[in-house]
C-alpha cells in the first residue's frame, strides 16, 4: 500500500502511502490501458509520459 518513486527530485527515492480507493482506480486504469513499460506512458507506447505534461496536468 505504498508507492515507491525512484530517483525523484534530487535523485532521491521517495515513498508515498496509497489509499485503498487509489489502488482500486489504478487497477481499473491498468486493466483498461494495459501499459507495456511505464504505468503512465506517453503518446508513443513504451515511452515515458513527459515530465512537463505531468506538471501541466497536476
Amino acid at each position: 500500500m505504498v508507492l515507491i518513486i525512484k530517483e525523484a527530485e534530487g535523485n532521491k527515492d521517495r515513498i508515498a502511502p496509497l489509499s485503498g480507493k487509489l489502488v482500486e482506480l489504478l487497477r481499473d486504469y491498468f486493466k483498461a490501458y494495459r501499459p507495456k513499460v511505464y504505468l503512465f506512458e506517453g503518446q508513443v507506447a513504451g515511452e515515458p509520459y513527459d515530465a512537463r505534461s505531468l506538471q501541466l496536468v497536476l
